[in-house]
């Protein structure tokens, strides 16, 4: 085994590495060795003569990472192969011969894998495909296309309820958020959290009684303000008045069309704008009997109700949409039965089913894995969560994961709460926290490690001042957030600085930029004037240094490749491009990241 470099939390790594007999969960922020960690535990595994290399299951987020993690536990057993004095040199020798069959992967192929290896119990065909997202689009869009002429071709569909309110079928309308076609993609990738959307009252029934019950509320707010209006001494100077008397010839036509066809007319009655805040308009003086103070009760009351019975309806509308799109969901899933498909969800969730409905499965796995690791456990999904706990657990019989106990040594889980960024693909800090609390009532560790060899010191000390008072630790009750933010973990730098760095040097240089013209893009062309001259300063005139790749190697000014300038977007990179080529400055533009950036910034090598 490769000896870990030495660091402040060094008993900790030595736990980690050494006691495999227990299952742990250990959080490791970023830069701190968490892969070489999870190498080396591997190799503890494998030093082990019960321990089979075609037993072991390693799971990471993507097909890159699990790439290199590969790589790496080769390079580590070539090396300690290569010591005959190792400890467990034969079994590491073995080890070595059957690492291919090792399945270090990601948890999408290793799903497809036990679906593969159980066909007739996951109810799949035996030779079906797994369908990229390009290629699950294109079969979507196809059978939405089909679905959607033959269900608005219907009488009785339930998507003209939300029609008639304002939904659109690619977005847009007087319904916040995406359209229909996009809230049936959500439902799809969501189908195991799918629920009853109908309820006790049809939701179509239920529309109809609030549109029903918002008309008489508004007949009789009409009746009252006539009557208050009656009372307005000045009724075409009034400001109060003048603003509710404006309203009111919309309001009247919108009830004649709901009386007319309350189907449609609801319609009217959505589209209508919210009854006038009057707040302190009006001259108490332009009324009678004290009946301002009534128009602005009125007013106010009236206003509180029009915005709910929009929400309200607005929600039926969503729960009948729901139902008609459950059957296009089930037009979609017999789409892809016919090709024989599966798309990276269906992966997720027959995996699920099979590992939850079958004991004798669950059984017959538990023999052949002996350990599961899994590296980014803050970005897994509920069902990801569900699969690892039911793989782990001691009971074959136990099909909800929030009762499994992960057999002892089992079960190694390596994240970072702070980096779980992934919620649009359903990563859950939630999920994360319940399993640390899983593990622990299993009596598995929970180990921290916080030595930052990435990094060097001056900004780790920058890093710890700012974010502990952005992510400060909190378990206040009344705190509806507390669940979902962990708090920041200092860490420790172990990365040595520039000796030649003079004392004092910033490790964050703040650039002040002012314009005397105005305007955001003339400011954002003093800025680049300013990084460009900066980045000349830099790379021909030493004003700063860098150290070689991997933290080895001398410091040094740093070349022009060595600097990268990040951008929130691209929008107005082209104001940089000018200030960069008129000041001499060599440089790339690279797009389409989640990070746009140019090849271009402050020296990474040293400050990252």
């Amino acid at each position: 085994m490769s000896r870990l470099p030495a660091a402040p939390d060094q008993a900790i790594r030595n736990a980690i590495v050494g006691e495999i007999d227990a299952s742990c969960f250990v959080e490791a922020s970023a830069g701190t060795g968490k892969t070489s960690l999870l190498v080396a535990r591997i190799l503890s595994l494998l030093r082990r003569p019960k321990v089979r290399a075609e037993r072991l299951v390693a799971i990471t987020f993507t097909e890159k990472a699990a790439a290199e993690l590969m790589g790496r536990v080769r390079d580590a057993l070539q090396r300690a192969v290569a010591d005959p004095a190792s400890p467990g040199h034969a079994t590491l020798v073995r080890a070595l011969e059957e690492l291919d069959r090792a399945a270090i992967t990601t948890i999408h192929s290793f799903c497809t894998r036990l679906l593969r290896e159980f066909p007739v119990e996951a109810g799949v065909s035996p030779g079906f495909k797994v369908i990229d997202e390009l290629e699950a689009g294109r079969l979507f869009d196809a059978t939405w296309e089909a679905w959607l002429a033959a269900e608005l071709a219907r009488s009785d569909s339930l998507l003209r309820g939300p029609l008639e309110c304002g939904a659109r079928l690619e977005g847009g309308g007087s319904f916040a958020g995406p359209g229909l076609k996009e809230m049936a993609r959500v439902l799809s990738r969501n189908r195991d959290l799918s629920a009853d959307a109908e309820g006790a009252e049809p939701p179509t029934a239920r529309r109809t009684r609030l549109v029903a019950e918002q008309r008489v509320a508004l007949e009789r707010a009409l009746a009252e303000t006539l009557e208050l209006l009656g009372r307005c001494r000045k009724p075409t100077e009034d400001k109060a008045a003048l603003k509710v008397t404006a309203t009111l010839p919309g309001l009247r036509r919108a009830l004649a069309a709901a009386a007319a066809d309350p189907a449609r007319g609801q319609r009217r009655l959505l589209a209508l704008p919210p009854w006038p805040k009057l707040g302190n308009v009006g001259k108490a003086g332009d009324w009678a009997d004290g009946a301002l103070v009534d128009i602005r009760a009125l007013a106010k009351a009236q206003f509180e109700r029009d915005e709910a019975f929009i929400k309200a309806v607005r929600g039926e509308a969503v729960r009948e949409a729901a139902l008609a799109l459950r059957e296009f969901g089930a037009a979609y899933a017999a789409g892809k039965d016919r090709a024989g498909a599966l798309d990276f969800d269906d992966l997720l969730l027959k995996a699920r089913d099979l590992l939850r409905g079958s004991a004798a499965v669950r059984r017959e796995l538990a023999t052949g894995i002996s350990h599961l690791l899994v590296d980014e456990y803050q970005d897994t999904d509920p069902l990801q969560a569900e699969i690892i706990f039911l793989l782990a657990s001691d009971d074959a019989e136990e099909s909800d994961w929030r009762r499994t106990r992960p057999a002892p040594g089992r079960l190694f889980l390596v994240g970072d709460p702070k980096q779980s960024i992934y919620r649009f693909r359903r990563a859950d800090i939630a999920v994360y926290r319940q399993s640390l609390g899983r593990l622990a009532e299993a009596g598995g560790q929970q180990r921290r490690i916080e030595a930052n060899f990435r990094t060097v010191p001056p900004l780790i000390a920058w890093v710890n001042a700012l974010f502990d008072g952005l992510m400060p630790a909190t378990d206040a009750p009344d705190d509806p957030t507390a669940a979902f933010r962990p708090a920041y973990a200092p860490l420790l730098a172990c990365r040595p600085d520039d000796p030649a760095a003079p004392a004092g040097s910033p490790a964050v240089l703040l650039l002040p930029v002012a314009s005397a013209e105005a305007g955001a893009d003339a400011r954002r062309r003093a800025e680049a004037r300013r990084l460009a001259a900066l980045v000349r300063h830099f790379v021909t005139e030493g004003g700063a240094r860098v150290q070689g790749r991997g933290g080895a190697g001398a410091w040094a000014a740093p070349a022009y490749g060595d600097i990268a300038l990040l951008f929130r977007k691209l929008t107005s990179v082209g104001l940089y491009e000018d200030a960069f080529r008129d000041a001499g400055v060599p440089y790339r533009v690279d797009g389409g990241r989640p990070v746009s950036y140019t090849h271009l910034t402050l020296p990474t090598k040293r400050i990252v």
